[in-house]
């Protein structure tokens, strides 16, 4: 579909490190309560940053529920187009990914790099 290819070529521009960010139409029935509020909140992250759980369940409404933002993040249909990859624990370390936290480095590290590069206008 139209919509298929928007986000394929949406893609391949944010890991060509081209796209700041994505301007395709979500279906947010998917997602519902308390889920949808944080997975909102985690699109206000602006690129190459990060909050915590703790930040973002502050963002979303609800400053105690840092552990539900955790499952939001973890069981999103939306990955990558809602950036559940800048969400980081309170100490400071990526915590998982679905289990695989060197994608979730690889994520941080294209967003830097890519801010880097924008704001040196050289090659990282």
């Amino acid at each position: 579909t139209d919509a298929a290819l928007q986000l394929a070529a949406q893609l391949d521009e944010y890991f060509a490190g081209n796209r700041t960010a994505f301007d395709v139409q979500l279906d947010w029935r998917l997602v519902r309560g308390f889920t949808r509020d944080a997975l909102e909140a985690v699109t206000r992250i602006p690129f190459g940053e990060t909050a915590g759980y703790g930040e973002v369940a502050v963002m979303a409404g609800r400053a105690r529920a840092a552990r539900a933002v955790g499952t939001a993040c973890a069981t999103t249909p939306f990955s990558i187009v809602v950036p559940v990859h800048r969400v980081i624990r309170a100490d400071g370390s990526i915590g998982e990914y679905g289990g695989h936290p060197e994608t979730k480095r690889f994520l941080l590290d294209l967003e830097s790099n890519a801010l880097e590069r924008a704001q040196t206008g050289r090659a990282v």
